[in-house]
């Protein structure tokens, strides 16, 4: 069962992800310039580059809020009962609000690639599914938003606020993270990006040439 600790975290299961490779842009600039890989049609040239470039960003986040959730923990153990935890709390929500807005965004343009040839890249609905992808949307849209909601500019919009009770911030936990209601476990998400990433692989080698 899935475990919401309050502040300071003890424990924190992030999956490791450091395997994946987050320096691809690079090296798919090496290969089109020097291999002559990849399609022929310019959009989806673009699009493959700005794909691979949010991928990278994207595992960048996620292994650097793992790293902190360790530092955390261990800062935590070394100094019981200091404040100075607090800082790497906030540095740690930051970078999962990231995560999931790259996420988001690598996945909009995944199935960009996918419309125009779904040989370039192709999305398995059992990895992520339109649950999944509601969820996600949500949840990047709870983080966009959170600013009109403490401000009260979401109520002159007709958007919910944050009313009495509710967190302000995005909360991490040991198995997962929550914001107004909305919930993703921290095994999910190591599953969708390693989806991603291997996605960005295929197309990193597809070539019309």
């Amino acid at each position: 069962m899935a475990t919401m600790n309050k502040y300071p975290l003890n424990e924190c299961k992030m999956p490791d992800l450091s395997a994946l490779s987050s320096s691809n842009s690079i090296e798919y600039a090496i290969r089109v310039n020097f291999q002559n890989i990849g399609p022929k049609e310019e959009v989806a040239t673009n699009l493959i580059r700005n794909f691979i470039r949010l991928v990278d960003q994207l595992v960048f986040e996620y292994e650097s809020a793992r790293t902190l959730s360790q530092q955390m923990i261990s800062y935590r153990k070394k100094n019981p009962g200091d404040i100075g935890v607090t800082g790497y709390i906030f540095m740690m929500i930051g970078l999962l609000e990231t995560t999931i807005v790259l996420l988001h965004r690598s996945i909009l343009f995944a199935k960009a690639l996918e419309s125009i040839n779904p040989e370039i890249v192709r999305l398995d609905p059992q990895i992520i599914n339109n649950g999944d992808m509601a969820r996600i949307v949500n949840f990047r849209h709870a983080i966009q938003h959170w600013d009109d909601r403490i401000t009260g500019e979401a109520a002159k919009k007709g958007r919910s606020i944050v009313e009495s009770g509710q967190a302000n911030s995005m909360l991490p936990g040991i198995d997962g993270f929550e914001l107004l209601e909305k919930r993703i476990e921290y095994e999910e998400l190591s599953q969708w990006i390693r989806h991603i990433h291997a996605k960005m692989n295929e197309a990193m080698g597809y070539s019309e040439v």
